[in-house]
Order: structure tokens, then sequence, then C-alpha cells
């Protein structure tokens, strides 16, 4: 069993202003709960048993959050990215934590229905020992989004950050773009990768580009669907879809 999750928190959820000025957004609630709440909630059913965020020193608010959690006796410990440096330069800080373990890499700021894609990841990711195994998604537009391109087999053969139109339809099947879902299952050897990563604009590595490098150099990357649906609350429109499917499902169920 895979035992250990990085749950990434340090982003500034500008794109969600003026809400964010005073809540963090992965303390957003989706429901009655903060969308990180839920993959706290969600973990240990996958056999997750220690949890690591990343988080901005500024967010005081999930800060108190994790010291209940704390209290509550769940195994979660904490660590500052003190300046916007990348999704990358995040998942290389819980290095000590994870030490030589498989482990789950999850975007704090992601809506997930219930646990059901944790666990196709991992037992993708195990079946098939790979190297990485991305959680992807159908969309409907490409844009503010990673996107993958597949090949039968589910191997991963080129991934896009903030595609351009030609670059995005080759990401799609059907009528549909394949998308990054903030999930993540990866073994040690990305930390060598993360080394290698270059920076990009403001100065921040990205773990797209990281998980690309290991692509390139012939590593076993694989992209495996969701079997329910996924949310990046990090916009408005996506909040207000998360939120509608919430209420649809309480209603129905």
């Amino acid at each position: 069993m895979i035992r250990k999750a990085v749950i990434l928190a340090a982003g500034k959820g500008i794109r969600l202003m003026p809400l964010t000025r005073t809540t963090p957004k992965e303390m957003i609630q989706v429901g009655a709960k903060p969308v990180i709440e839920r993959i706290i909630e969600i973990s240990p059913i996958c056999g997750i048993e220690e949890i690591l965020i990343v988080l901005n020193p500024q967010k005081k608010a999930l800060l108190d959050r994790i010291s209940s959690w704390q209290m509550m006796g769940l195994n979660v410990s904490y660590c500052f990215q003190n300046k916007a440096s990348g999704t990358a330069h995040a998942v290389y800080l819980g290095r000590k934590f994870v030490g030589e373990e498989s482990f789950v890499v999850v975007y704090g700021d992601n809506y997930f229905e219930s646990s059901s894609s944790f666990v196709r990841a991992i037992e993708f990711h195990q079946n098939r020992k790979a190297d990485a195994t991305l959680l992807l998604h159908y969309i409907k537009e490409p844009y503010h989004s990673g996107l993958v391109k597949l090949d039968q087999n589910c191997r991963i053969l080129k991934i896009i950050e903030k595609p351009t139109v030609e670059e995005a339809i080759s990401c799609t099947i059907g009528r549909n773009y394949v998308c990054v879902a903030g999930l993540h299952i990866l073994e040690p050897l990305v930390f060598q990768f993360i080394e290698q990563t270059r920076a990009g604009r403001n100065g921040e590595t990205w773990l797209t580009d990281t998980i690309e490098l290991m692509r390139a150099s012939c590593h076993n990357v694989y992209g495996v669907l969701s079997p329910e649906g996924v949310w990046d609350i990090g916009t408005p429109e996506m909040l207000r879809k998360a939120r509608s499917h919430f209420r649809r499902s309480t209603k129905n169920g």
C-alpha cells in the first residue's frame, strides 16, 4: 500500500480574489466542508496513513485547521513554501518526509466526489509498476489547464501546460480534452528530475515539466481517467460548477 501523501496548498488563489483575501482557497467549502478537508477524509480509505501539507505561511486559517486535525489524532504535518516557487519545488520540500516510498501528490484546491479516483490511480500505478501516474479527466475547454496526450495503452506521450489551440487538438478523446486532474502517484525517482527541471516564468518550477522530463527519459509515465467528477476550484466558474454538482448529487442521493 501507498502510505504517504503530500498535499500542495501554497498557492495564493489570485483567480479567486477577493474571496481568497480572507479565506485560503483550500478552505473554501463545497457543501459543508472545505475541499482540503475532503481530501483528508478520503486519504485513510485508500490506505494513506501520513500526510504532509505544503503551505504558504500567510495561510493562518489553514494552519489553525491543521492544528485541530493534529489534536484529533490525525497524522498530519506541514512545512512552509516561503515564496511562490512552483509545484515542483513544493513537492521537493517533501523529499525527507517521503523517503524511499511511493507517494501521492494532491493539489489541495481540487474537489473529489469520493475516494474512487484515489483508489483507481493507486491501483493502476501499482499494477503497471509505473514511475508516475497522473489522474486525468475530461474537460470541454482547454484553457488554463495542463493537457495530456495518451496512447491506447494509457501511456503518456506528451504533457502540455497552457497549450495553444493547435497543441490542444492533439490532446482529445472524442470531443473532449484530456486534462490533468490534480492527483499524481509518484516514485522517489521524481526528486532527481525536479533537480533537473528548469524554472519558468517568475522563477517557478512546475511538476508537469518534471514529469515530462521523466517521460522524455523513457521512464514509465501513465495517465488514468477518473471514474468520477473532479473540479479544480481555483476559478469562480469551476467553484460554481463543483457546488452545483454537489447540490444535485445531494438532492438525488
